[in-house]
């Protein structure tokens, strides 16, 4: 099977997560779309930034084996929903194993929630162990999740988004990213969602 037919398929399992919560409609594109803008200005390959690109698509894939009344919940977590969640990465990262096209994007996807500091999940990685591109897309995912309504909370305004990024900037996430990410703001303001359509499929 050729490498966009495997793209075809993993990406449709995507859009099947985003199927199950009307909130996250076309979350993983946003994502994908603030990723590729943060590896441009960090001067990456562009190699690597089509990697970054796929792999945000394909971030929250491992999603498909959380129950749907986790998903949703209005309410706070409970402990055990909470690891429940927790395990989407290692999930997502299975997902893609067996597809050897993907064998580069599985360590970004099963680092996607690691922490600068190493209080993250799954390996509990800290600073540069965690893959650049995962470090990228954590900022990505963190950024459009609170920007954007979600069923237990509202969204923050871009400017208030940002200043919690700032604020765990060296704890949560990648001081340099986070650097990248200001200048983007500054420079270009808020991108739009459909900027960055080159590798779509």
């Amino acid at each position: 099977m050729k490498e966009h037919q495997h793209l075809e398929i993993v990406s449709a399992f995507a859009k099947a997560i985003e199927a199950r919560d009307e909130h996250t409609k076309w979350h993983s594109y946003r994502v994908a779309n603030y990723s590729y803008h943060l590896a441009r200005q960090l001067n990456l390959s562009q190699e690597e930034v089509q990697l970054v690109y796929w792999a945000s698509i394909l971030h929250d894939v491992g999603k498909i084996g959380v129950p749907e009344a986790i998903l949703n919940k209005k309410g706070p977590l409970t402990s055990v929903e909470r690891k429940i969640i927790q395990l989407h990465p290692v999930t997502g990262a299975r997902i893609l194993e067996p597809l050897g096209s993907f064998k580069e994007i599985v360590p970004i996807i099963y680092h996607h929630h690691e922490r600068f500091d190493g209080m993250g999940y799954p390996g509990g990685l800290t600073g540069e162990q965690i893959p650049l591109l995962s470090r990228i897309i954590t900022v990505a995912d963190s950024f459009e999740a609170m920007t954007a309504d979600r069923c237990y909370r509202g969204k923050l305004s871009c400017y208030n988004a940002l200043e919690e990024l700032k604020k765990n900037s060296g704890t949560q996430f990648d001081p340099v990213v986070i650097s990248a990410f200001v200048k983007i703001k500054r420079n270009h303001g808020f991108f739009s969602d459909y900027e960055a359509v080159d590798y779509m499929i």
